[in-house]
């Protein structure tokens, strides 16, 4: 794990994070399951773990990518990217152009990185939703390892890691799953995944 891991430093933080994800809850399913391109939804992915860098995120979506159609070098370039101009030499859509401006603002001032990307109105709540879903996903993945690695032992640590390491190792079990699979599944296929 490197010292970059955005991760939460506290009860109120992480409480505040989980007040917008439950608000965007019905957003995040809807663009699973209304087949929104499911290379969109793993660029975005790849895209805000690449300024987060999380271990658990970079399995799972790594595989999803792959099974998306978005080649394993790509995905892997993708997900390692450093700058906006490197995300967009490996996938150059307002998908990636929002998502690394949304990883990079911590999410602020969306209407702003929205206009920016280029992003059209009807993909907006789309976008905004599945980047919130990574951000989530991955500050809570590197807050149990801050403190599964001894970098912040605290109650709140302790607190958080219990109640999510089941979440968490479901997704490294679920990615270890996901490598028996060929690349590029049909999308009712991907979705269910």
């Amino acid at each position: 794990m490197t010292d970059n891991n955005k991760a939460w430093q506290g009860l109120n933080d992480c409480l505040s994070d989980h007040m917008i994800i439950a608000r965007q809850l019905p957003n995040i399913m809807y663009a699973y399951l209304s087949g929104y391109n499911a290379e969109t939804i793993e660029s975005i992915m790849l895209t805000v773990n690449s300024v987060n860098d999380c271990a658990y995120c970079t399995g799972l979506h790594g595989e999803l990518a792959r099974l998306s159609g978005i080649s394993p070098e790509d995905a892997e370039t993708l997900n390692g990217c450093s700058t906006m101009s490197e995300s967009l030499a490996v996938r150059n859509t307002s998908a990636v152009r929002f998502a690394r401006a949304f990883a990079e603002a911590d999410g602020q001032n969306i209407p702003k990185l929205l206009k920016d990307a280029g992003v059209a109105e009807e993909e907006q709540s789309n976008m905004i939703a599945l980047a919130y879903f990574l951000y989530w996903g991955s500050y809570g993945g590197n807050t149990i390892n801050t403190f599964i690695y001894g970098k912040r032992l605290n109650l709140f640590g302790l607190f958080f890691t219990s109640y999510y390491g089941p979440l968490y190792l479901l997704i490294l079990a679920t990615t270890m799953l996901l490598k028996v699979f060929p690349s590029k599944v049909p999308g009712l296929l991907y979705t269910l995944l």
